[in-house]
């Protein structure tokens, strides 16, 4: 090592320990000043005592021989160094004993041939007039043919120990192998090993008390020139010489001739005592052992004073266990102040709690024991410190301040408890302490259990505080009958209790063994000196106040009462008080909506019904608390006059025994209100439904109106009645254009165009969108309706439009069922339909309705348009049967036809539309799609019309031409003849020209009739093959015109005055001749002969 380099010398010790592979336990030496060069050095300290293995404390290289204590046989001493035994009997083996043999020393022994073993020792008793050991070298067995004064010799190799030191009452013998022995043939013995008896006086005080003395023996052999009789060895007791009291003789100390290599280290017993009974003069020693060297050399005189004067090591203070027993509250004394109930319940203040002091249980020996040979009565005392908390109680210092850390110095050793409330028995609750040296400050040896017990004290009832939230209900027991609640820590059991303070609103009564029947009242009358009213753990209460004036709930009042209880030990609890609210135990009970129905705008029954639930079950009647929303409520006795909020229905309802059975008032709707049936005729919900109607009543006493229940709600179910459809329509007609085919393909090119999608349509002057059809029906769509539109002619067609088309529906009942029992089936698909019947909502009526389009191709016609609804059930009247009406909630009495009329006229073509019908068809019959028959009639017409125009002109014309050729034979003739023969002759002619005129005009009839003929065939073939309108109207123009042609035909020219009325004339399209003062007939025969 190096010393001017700590770390060096630091590094090289960790070296070594490395390489040694284990760092061995080295007890420094605790005492100071002794001599040095111990072979053997037991401190006994208190840590390694406690571990039950004492190591060899010698400095230097010495042999590393442990000591094992038995610790059943052998203990500790508090406050000292050292080991102690009390055990006197006989047991297996030594008290303490090395673990290996002491060959090793033996062998230090062998080369001085000196030897000193010195002890510090403390005997218990001295007066068992028994031999006791107290240091042996032995064998670990014996021959049991030996005697224990038998002693080894190494000549034979018998005996079983080779030195030994023992007590005999107050003295002490010292014997060890060496004397050349001989047995006895007579005992088959061995003669005894020397024994130097008496040796020793022990040490004793004034008071004749056995106290701790230092021993110590040299064993040598003597000088050259000297005598082993001159006392080579010595013996001293307290560092002084006392070998001259010994008969010491000529032994030498030779080892190597008569110690054993493989006996032990034995202390206070050896295994012979285990073979030896203790009627055989031995036992164990009892006694405390601090300190035990061997050297291997002759201490001096002087080496032995300064071993005693050096004492023992610094002993560490230690801790002895104590349980502590304090009572259940742990207040200082059992009763005082927690006499008074008020206090248990709740933790004691630290002021009150008992303290207990430690300092007894603290031990060094250093400061407290006189006779200890370290003994200093001036030194600082240990202190005592908190280890561990305790694991449920409270710990504090005796000032009150509560530790709540360990290694807490407890002040002046004294403490204060508080267990958990109410816990008591055994072992409830533990801490830990430990010491410190006072001079040194080292800690003693592990930590100190402290066992808290805790004396049971008989605590009285804790009451419990009661809000109660069931309420009371007048007159009902179940709800009106309470238990003095509350607990007892002792599990003593609850016995009673007592009334401390009445109800202000009612009375207590005695509850019967039945737990159910009202018994005695409670009265102050009976009240103790304490002025409590001693109960069992059940009342009875009954409300006695006002129920006159019940809260919107029911409530009535608070009230309460104050009680305690008491145990088997009679002992009072503090008070506690119980309270409760207070309500009517009147109750409406309204009954299921379902269980009465009432009819849509007619006066139905409504039953009420309530419930007194005390056991007076006293006649009720019913206050209305709030209307229905949707219609009247009415007493039976005046069913005219509405019952207002407030009202009281006249008739009682009495109990029969088992339950009240009701009352009967009357409710009737307002017009058209139902909330039954719920859904539509598709199960979806219904249109605009209502929640089920309700008004809400209370029920009151019969004799005491005032006292009334909680309102409750009673809900009505009003049942839907079918009504009927209300359907109106436009007044007056409707003129429209005709439409002829020409403008029809025109429009629905146009529409085409300008919507560009061909399910849009456009109206024009020919096409009557009906906009004012208005439906209404109020059964919220619950049953759908037979809706059905035609006219009575079937000239026009009609459209629904297309945006609301698919809420109308014509497939459902397109073929009759036979199953339902309708034989009507719907008609048309809502596109120009002469005739369309069909199903739909109610409520969908009027977008169907409103906007559609009519169009009619016979101009100047009149014709109605019908729109029937069928509202109801009846296959024969048109409605749907009662089969196909798949809600069942609805009341329908028959079926119900509203119908509207509308009137149309249809005047001529459109002048303003008319085209050419080759630019739109390319030829008349394409456009106009007739049948040929008709349109053969018509180019037969027509041809009729042209030749009959044809044979009149060249008629005219020829005889025009003889006229004229005439006059001028006539002129010619007048110029020769006299002029009144010319003018006579003119007259003639002109008399013979409108006879000529009217000749041809018979002619042209002829032909018209014929015409005429051919156009009526046409018109009739048009009606029979169905074409309907278009073809007719255009068959019975030509018709007209052939009629027209026949009536004028031959009529003759009148007047001779003409006007040329333009083509552009608003009167007039066509330019034709008109004759003034002439006749209609006599204009068209003029058109006709007009060249």
């Amino acid at each position: 090592t190096d010393g001017r380099d700590p770390l060096a010398t630091m590094q090289a010790l960790l070296l070594l320990t490395l390489c040694l592979g284990v760092l061995p336990e080295v007890v420094r030496a605790g005492r100071s000043g002794a001599t040095t060069g111990e072979v053997l050095l037991y401190e006994f300290a208190q840590s390694q005592c406690a571990a039950g293995e004492f190591t060899n404390g010698a400095a230097g290289s010495q042999p590393a021989l442990t000591l094992t204590r038995d610790t059943s046989l052998t203990s500790c001493i508090p406050g000292a160094v050292g080991v102690s035994s009390s055990e006197t009997t006989s047991h297996v083996g030594p008290n303490v004993r090395s673990a290996a043999t002491w060959s090793e020393v033996l062998d230090k022994l062998k080369i001085s041939n000196e030897m000193t073993i010195e002890m510090w020792i403390k005997p218990l008793d001295a007066s068992s007039g028994l031999k006791e050991e107290i240091f042996t070298i032995a064998s670990e067995s014996y021959e049991s043919n030996w005697v224990a004064d038998s002693c080894s010799t190494h000549d034979t190799g018998n005996g079983w120990y080779d030195l030994k030191v023992e007590q005999k009452d107050s003295k002490l013998l010292v014997k060890w192998a060496g004397q050349a022995v001989t047995k006895s043939s007579a005992t088959n013995q061995p003669e005894a090993c020397k024994d130097y008896s008496p040796i020793i006086n022990i040490p004793k005080d004034g008071d004749d008390n056995l106290i701790p003395f230092h021993f110590a023996m040299t064993f040598g052999q003597a000088a050259a020139g000297e005598v082993a009789s001159q006392g080579v060895q010595k013996v001293y007791i307290n560092g002084a010489d006392v070998a001259g009291e010994f008969d010491i003789s000529d032994q030498n100390f030779t080892p190597n001739d008569s110690f054993h290599a493989d006996y032990h280290l034995d202390f206070f017993s050896s295994e012979f005592l285990h073979h030896t009974p203790v009627t055989d003069n031995f036992r164990p020693w009892p006694g405390n052992l601090y300190l035990f060297a061997m050297y291997d050399k002759v201490l001096t005189p002087s080496e032995v004073a300064a071993n005693y004067n050096a004492k023992l090591g610094n002993s560490l203070p230690t801790v002895t266990a104590k349980t502590i027993t304090i009572n259940e509250e742990a207040e200082v004394s059992s009763g005082g102040h927690y006499s008074t109930p008020d206090w248990y319940g709740s933790a004691p203040p630290v002021s009150d709690l008992a303290s207990f002091d430690l300092t007894s249980q603290v031990k060094d020996a250093d400061v407290d024991t006189v006779d200890y040979p370290n003994y200093d009565g001036s030194a600082a005392a240990p202190t005592l410190w908190v280890g561990s908390l305790p694991g449920f109680g409270n710990l504090y210092q005796n000032d009150g301040t509560e530790i709540t850390a360990t290694d807490t110095q407890i002040v002046s050793n004294t403490l204060k408890f508080r267990p958990v409330l109410n816990s008591n028995g055994a072992s409830v609750d533990t801490f830990q302490v430990y010491a410190k040296d006072g001079t040194t400050s080292e800690p003693s040896v592990g930590l100190t259990t402290i066992t808290i017990n805790v004396t049971a004290v008989n605590d009285p009832p804790i009451p419990t505080n009661e809000v109660r939230e069931a309420a009371v209900l007048v007159g009902v027991l179940t709800t009106s009958i309470f238990d003095l609640a509350g607990t007892d820590v002792d599990d003593v059991g609850l016995t009673g209790g007592y009334i401390s303070a009445f109800p202000a609103h009612g009375e207590l009564y005695a509850i019967e063994s039945d737990g159910t029947t009202f018994g005695a009242q409670y009265t102050s009358a009976t009240a103790d000196s304490d002025g409590d009213v001693q109960v069992g753990l059940k009342v009875g209460y009954k409300f006695t106040g006002d129920e006159s004036a019940p809260s919107a709930t029911g409530f009535l009042t608070n009230d309460q009462f104050t009680f305690k209880l008491y145990d088997a030990a009679t002992t009072k609890s503090k008070t506690a008080t119980t309270s409760f609210e207070v309500f009517t135990s009147l109750e409406a009970t309204p009954v299921s909506a379902d269980t009465f129905s009432c009819t849509e705008e007619e006066l139905s029954d409504v039953v009420l019904k309530g419930n007194d639930q005390s056991t007076e079950n006293r006649n009720l009647r019913y206050r209305i608390d709030s209307l229905p929303s949707h219609g009247q409520l009415f007493d039976p006795v005046d069913t005219t006059t509405p019952l207002a909020i407030g009202d009281i229905v006249t008739a009682e309802d009495v109990h029969d025994g088992s339950a009240y059975p009701g009352v009967t008032i009357k409710y009737k709707g307002e017009a058209d209100y139902f909330n039954y049936p719920t859904v539509m005729y598709n199960t979806s919900t219904v249109n605009g439904g209502s929640a089920l109607e309700s008004f809400t009543y209370n029920a009151v006493v019969a004799s005491a109106t005032s006292a009334k229940s909680l309102p409750a709600t009673q809900q009505i179910k009003v049942v839907n009645v079918n009504d009927e459809t209300e359907l109106t329509g436009p007044s007056g007609e409707i003129a429209i254009y005709a439409l002829n085919a020409p403008q029809r393909a025109a429009r629905t090119e146009f529409c085409a165009i300008e919507a560009n999608a061909e399910n849009v349509r456009c109206t024009t002057n020919e096409v009557a969108q009906i906009t004012s059809v208005y439906a209404n029906e109020v059964d919220k769509d619950v049953d759908r309706v037979v809706v059905h539109i035609y006219t009575d002619k079937q000239n026009g067609r009609f459209s629904l439009n297309n945006d609301v088309l698919g809420l109308a529906d014509f497939v459902s009942c397109n073929i009759p069922k036979i199953a339902t029992g309708r034989t009507w089936t719907c008609k048309g698909d809502g596109s120009s339909d002469a005739e369309m019947k069909f199903l739909a909502q109610p409520s969908d009526l009027n977008r169907l309705l409103h906007g559609f389009e009519y169009e009619n191709f016979v101009q100047n016609s009149w014709e109605n348009i019908t729109i029937v609804v069928y509202d109801g059930i009846g296959n024969d009247e048109g409605c749907q049967p009662e089969a196909e009406h798949t809600n069942a909630g609805s009341i329908r009495s028959g079926c119900f036809i509203t119908n509207v009329t509308i009137t149309m006229r249809v005047t001529e073509y459109d002048p303003e539309s008319v085209t050419d019908p080759t630019d739109v068809c390319g030829w008349l019959p394409n456009c106009m799609q007739l049948p040929y028959q008709v349109m053969l009639g018509m180019f037969g017409a027509v041809l009729i019309m042209l030749c009959c125009i044809c044979s009149c002109i060249k008629r005219k014309c020829r005889r025009r031409s003889a006229r004229r050729k005439e006059a001028r034979e006539a002129k010619k003739k007048a110029k020769l003849e006299m002029p009144e023969i010319a003018g006579r002759d003119l007259e003639e002619g002109v008399r013979d020209n409108r006879g000529g005129g009217a000749l041809h005009g018979n002619g042209f009839k002829d032909i018209a009739s014929k015409g005429l003929g051919m156009a009526e065939g046409g018109l009739s073939k048009a009606k029979k093959t169905g074409l309907g309108g278009p073809a007719v109207g255009i068959a019975l123009k030509g018709v007209k015109m052939a009629e027209k042609k026949l009536n004028s035909g031959g009529a003759a020219r009148r007047g001779s005055k003409e006007t040329l009325i333009p083509s552009n004339s608003p009167s007039k399209k066509n330019p034709i001749r008109q004759q003034s003062g002439m006749s209609e007939k006599d204009e068209e025969v003029a058109k006709l002969s007009d060249p």
